[in-house]
């Protein structure tokens, strides 16, 4: 849509009596305040709002000194000076849904405190990102901050709302307006899309009266939701992890709410037909209770937003709602994204009950997936992928898999580690995370896969919904080696049976069949044993064949806490051109 057409649709609404108002009412409604507080589904997130409000009030607002700022320059250090910016994200969001929610004059004053400190910060944009003059969190500010000002702005002290938009304008609205060339992020194909063009988009609605600057605006901003949209696989899968999924669709969601409500109907975003298969790609990824595909930097335990999801099974009939004990906590999002937190309130139904089915198996074609779920008795989860070693926020990772039941992840994909400085560049893959050697794959030679484009799978083939085979002798710079065909066969409540084919031009110095966990493997003849908390999985081998060792390995997880894991090393006894290896896991 073209800044011509945008133009006649907003004029049309204003001719019609459009006001800032009418943009969206449920924010100035009380008798949806009522609802929220009396909705049974949010009684522990409202909750653990005032609980976090009570530890604030006890504090000072967190300051954000120079020798914090400084840290990712000299040392790549980027959670100390995070924590504390984000902790400020806290106490905004806690004290503006408060003072909403009851209308307590202490919650005005703590409010109107860290609105006044926001707008004193040295800069929005994180030191990590710091080439940018807008990033991803410089965006998410300026949406949260226009929102609150638009929610409760007679009820705020004209200076503080005088401040704030002047900020807003100065940091966000007039930098995107100014800038002679298009910003990184509108080249990309990322979540950076949606959360940078979708937040601009957000705060130039609610900000912006002019309807010649807002149709300009908004017409640049749509063909950066267009790139987002082709950041997904045709058949809806995220790249980047499911919690990126949860970053970028959240943002897109709620620009393309408003701009539907901007518009009185006449522009939806939503009605793209891939956006169908994207909304789907969520319930895919939860294999066993809370378990969740955590493949690239994903997360083993994931939460979903119950909002955004809500809205999502309200809109398609086919997005199913996950397990509502994986739904996001208040506390839970330590970013405290304000889009986020204010929809999880707003649009939690009660009537979004199309929970995901117990025995479901999806083929993801494009993205080279196949994601199983048995849950007739125990609940026995199942993932594995082929691609190739460029993609987003990439693992050198090709045939590797999880295996979780009950729950549990007992054979997995670690997903993403600290982010550090050298998580992203050139050293990515010395980060034990990322490198293969931190999967369920085979090791070559005492070498594993390499990165880039061209090191990716072949020959993917499915037999049903239950098989999975590929070739993966080029994820490895190994000439000697012709064929590495992995073969996945998911068995429902018997398990997982994989085969892998060998075939060499001379015998290999050495192979090994690595498996991952974070729970201490034991050796019992030919099989091994991993259990926790009374769930287990036993790995069968041919032990004429292969001798399993035990290795210890140390991985920070994204929050930088130590994590000891380990992995099954079955090195093979004996070498020939060709040979198989075959496992029964269940």
């Amino acid at each position: 849509m073209d800044q011509v057409e945008l133009m006649e649709i907003l004029l049309n609404m204003k001719q019609y009596g459009f006001s800032k108002e009418k943009i969206f009412p449920e924010l100035h409604d009380q008798q949806k305040v009522v609802d929220i507080l009396s909705n049974p589904l949010l009684q522990t997130y409202i909750s653990d709002i005032n609980n976090l409000a009570v530890q604030y009030r006890e504090k000072k607002i967190t300051s954000l000194p120079f020798s914090l700022y400084k840290l990712y320059y000299t040392v790549g250090d980027r959670l100390k000076f995070e924590t504390e910016y984000f902790d400020r994200r806290g106490r905004l969001m806690t004290f503006a849904l408060l003072f909403w929610l009851y209308k307590k004059e202490e919650d005005l004053i703590q409010l109107e405190d860290i609105l006044w400190a926001i707008c004193d910060e040295y800069s929005w944009v994180l030191p990590a990102h710091g080439r940018n003059t807008i990033d991803l969190f410089a965006a998410e500010t300026a949406f949260a901050l226009a929102e609150i000002i638009y929610m409760l702005e007679k009820s705020l002290s004209k200076m503080v709302v005088q401040r704030v938009k002047k900020e807003i304008f100065h940091r966000i609205i007039d930098p995107y307006i100014q800038y002679p060339k298009m910003y990184n992020w509108e080249l990309m194909k990322n979540n950076w899309c949606a959360v940078c063009a979708g937040s601009i988009g957000v705060v130039s609605i609610y900000l912006i009266e002019d309807e010649e600057i807002l149709a300009k605006i908004i017409s640049r901003i749509l063909p950066t939701l267009e790139r987002f949209i082709d950041s997904f696989e045709e058949d809806g899968t995220c790249l980047e992890g499911l919690s990126y999924w949860t970053y970028g669709v959240s943002f897109y969601v709620s620009f393309a709410d408003l701009l539907k409500r901007r518009t009185g109907g006449r522009v939806d975003l939503l009605e793209d037909k891939k956006f169908k298969e994207i909304a789907e790609f969520q319930q895919k990824c939860y294999l066993s209770e809370g378990c969740t595909v955590s493949f690239s930097d994903g997360f083993q335990y994931d939460n979903f937003r119950m909002g955004i999801t809500s809205y999502l099974v309200q809109k398609f009939e086919q997005v199913q709602m996950p397990p509502y004990s994986s739904a996001s906590t208040y506390i839970g999002d330590q970013i405290y994204r304000w889009c986020m937190g204010l929809r999880d309130l707003l649009w939690t139904n009660l009537n979004s009950t199309n929970s995901i089915l117990n025995a479901t198996n999806e083929i993801l074609p494009y993205a080279q997936w196949i994601i199983c779920r048995d849950h007739t008795r125990d609940r026995i989860g199942f993932a594995a992928k082929g691609g190739h070693n460029n993609e987003p926020h990439n693992h050198n990772d090709i045939g590797s898999f999880i295996y979780a039941k009950n729950g549990k992840a007992l054979l997995v994909d670690l997903g993403c580690g600290e982010y550090v400085q050298d998580y992203f560049n050139e050293n990515r893959y010395s980060i034990f995370c990322n490198h293969s050697f931190s999967h369920s794959v085979p090791i070559i030679d005492d070498e594993g896969q390499c990165a880039g484009a061209k090191y990716r799978a072949y020959d993917v083939k499915y037999i049903g919904n239950t098989i999975l085979s590929m070739n993966i002798a080029k994820a490895y710079e190994n000439s000697n080696l012709q064929k590495l065909i992995r073969r996945f066969e998911f068995l429902g409540q018997e398990g997982v049976r994989l085969t892998d084919y060998y075939s060499f031009v001379s015998c290999p110095k050495s192979v090994v069949e690595r498996f991952v966990t974070i729970y201490q493997p034991v050796i019992q003849n030919n099989r091994v044993k991993i259990s926790t908390k009374g769930e287990k999985v036993i790995i069968y081998f041919d032990p004429d064949q292969m001798l399993p060792f035990i290795m210890q390995h140390h991985h920070k997880d994204h929050n930088g806490y130590e994590v000891l894991v380990y992995s099954i090393d079955f090195r093979i006894k004996n070498y020939f051109k060709e040979f198989e290896c075959n496992f029964y896991i269940r």
